[in-house]
């Protein structure tokens, strides 16, 4: 929403969750932030807010949800943007639905306008001046960006450094390691030391983000959002499911974009150390071969795209 403000708009965004855990950077995007768990439709009403575009990202909403956002928003002339990466609502009270599902060019809903597939994805700022850093010391090292998300309870960060020092051969790895929460840091200080040259970063801003991946040789990552800030860096990366939303994104990342994938779901139980080592083989083979990569129409301009199109909505 931050393009959006630069076009003199004013924004808001209504959510289910806890409003104070979406961080500063994002909270300041809105001008109108409510949480629903506090407010109702007609508190809301009673409030008279103001927005000209309302952002509702809640995968779980029903529609009838939407019918009621849409007669509120009607009140105050505001066009009703919603974010989805299921499929499984109509969304046909919303004015623009924006699913950036890797590769997806048509789709069920029912909405006004549709924004589909990545080149629609929404890149942070920091992404459009990335810079390579002059890291690690040792020419010969591989930079790794580790960046697995949130509070990593499948300990998968931990998995992909043991993958990492078992790799066969003469390989060198120099891991960054970003943690999402800040979570377990003195297992994962203890796993880095075993590595000459090691980057750990906690609560990392887009800006320094963006470089380090731009940085690495290549990604081991979770496959939620992070995948297409890789992709927008051309930066290769293995996949790592660890939760069940991010099954269709991982299996059309390897699909379209050919990247390996290390399923941490996989009902054989195979260890997710010895299947992330497979993948991390299998990628940096075609790294050695020079083989190309392909990212779809992923990029930095995603907000550009989307606001564009918010705006013939508007003139429309």
């Amino acid at each position: 929403m931050n393009v959006a403000k630069a076009r003199g708009w004013k924004t808001g965004l209504w959510t289910t969750s806890d409003c104070g855990k979406a961080g500063s950077d994002r909270l300041a995007s809105f001008d109108t932030l409510l949480s629903l768990e506090a407010y109702t439709f007609e508190k809301i009403s009673q409030s008279n807010p103001k927005a000209d575009v309302l952002l509702i990202d809640e995968m779980h909403l029903p529609d009838d949800f939407f019918g009621e956002a849409r007669q509120l928003a009607d009140t105050i002339g505001a066009k009703v943007v919603a974010m989805d990466d299921l499929g499984t609502r109509s969304l046909q009270s919303v004015d623009l639905a924006v699913n950036t599902e890797i590769g997806l060019r048509k789709a069920n809903y029912a909405a006004r306008s549709l924004a589909l597939g990545e080149s629609f994805c929404l890149l942070r700022p920091g992404f459009k001046q990335a810079k390579r850093r002059n890291w690690p010391l040792d020419p010969e090292a591989i930079p790794v960006l580790i960046m697995i998300g949130g509070a990593d309870r499948s300990l998968a960060g931990l998995r992909a450094l043991e993958a990492l020092k078992r790799f066969p051969g003469s390989k060198r790895f120099a891991p960054i390691y970003v943690s999402g929460d800040g979570s377990g840091l003195g297992q994962i200080e203890l796993e880095l030391a075993d590595f000459v040259e090691h980057r750990l970063e906690v609560g990392i801003g887009d800006c320094a983000l963006a470089d380090w991946i731009a940085t690495a040789r290549f990604g081991i990552t979770g496959c939620g959002s992070s995948v297409f800030e890789f992709a927008a860096l051309k930066t290769p990366f293995v996949g790592i499911v660890v939760a069940d939303n991010q099954v269709r994104t991982s299996q059309s990342a390897s699909r379209l974009w050919s990247m390996p994938i290390a399923n941490g779901r996989d009902p054989t139980k195979t260890a997710l150390a010895a299947l992330i080592g497979l993948a991390v083989k299998e990628l940096v083979d075609r790294l050695d071969d020079g083989q190309p990569f392909a990212f779809g129409g992923v990029d930095a301009m995603g907000a550009e795209r989307l606001m564009d199109r918010i705006e013939t909505l508007s003139t429309g």
